[in-house]
């Protein structure tokens, strides 16, 4: 079903199934296996990204199920990781998908706190690449970084552990170097829009590693 999805699009003959798939990944969302829950969580989040205004009625139950998965204690375990990162990965899509459905002042910021992906390099790259494109545009900027910059300096940790590694192996590499041009983008971006005592909080949040690698970055 997930592959029916991954083609579907609003109004489609996949419509039929959607109540029926929709309650099945909620509920599949909290099984005891982690491969049924991974493959749950990202039904959920593909049918948040195809399936439009239709998807409405199952978003507050998509919300709570990734949350659980999300939030759980052992989330990070070996054995969870990779679902755990995929409903972070869900809950970036119904951020720019179904923004008119949810909080966006509350799930944005929760989404950016879920970040950056590392165990997952594949899925990271395509979240990351999302990140820096939600970025791009004014309205998801500002539910991401807070009417007051607040997450401000979350964003910037995400850049300063995701941009060196473009140029990485394919195993470890977080982003690529589009992504990365596009943070860079961004911060460019920022440093003539934002206070810079903003940015420089920012910047001196960072471990001294960090900061120099993110120098290296910006150079």
């Amino acid at each position: 079903f997930d592959d029916v999805f991954e083609h579907a699009s609003e109004g489609g003959a996949t419509m039929k199934y959607l109540p029926g798939f929709a309650d099945a990944c909620v509920r599949g969302s909290a099984d005891a296996d982690s491969d049924v829950r991974q493959a749950s969580v990202y039904g959920l989040g593909l049918m948040g990204q195809t399936m439009g205004q239709n998807f409405t009625p199952y978003v507050p139950g998509a919300l709570q199920a990734l949350a659980a998965v999300i939030r759980d204690p052992s989330a990070r375990d070996d054995d969870n990781i990779t679902a755990t990162e995929n409903a972070v990965s869900a809950l970036g899509k119904l951020c720019e998908h179904q923004t008119q459905n949810i909080d966006a002042k509350t799930i944005f910021p929760s989404f950016l706190a879920c970040l950056p992906l590392t165990e997952d390099a594949i899925e990271a790259r395509a979240v990351h690449a999302q990140l820096a494109r939600l970025l791009q545009n004014d309205t998801y900027k500002s539910y991401l970084l807070g009417e007051n910059n607040e997450n401000l300096a979350r964003a910037i940790l995400i850049f300063a552990e995701v941009m060196p590694t473009a140029s990485s192996s394919d195993k470890v590499r977080l982003c690529d170097q589009e992504t990365a041009t596009a943070m860079k983008n961004t911060l460019v971006q920022m440093q003539s829009t934002m206070p810079g005592d903003a940015l420089a909080a920012a910047f001196a949040a960072l471990d001294p590693q960090k900061q120099a690698a993110l120098q290296t970055c910006m150079a």
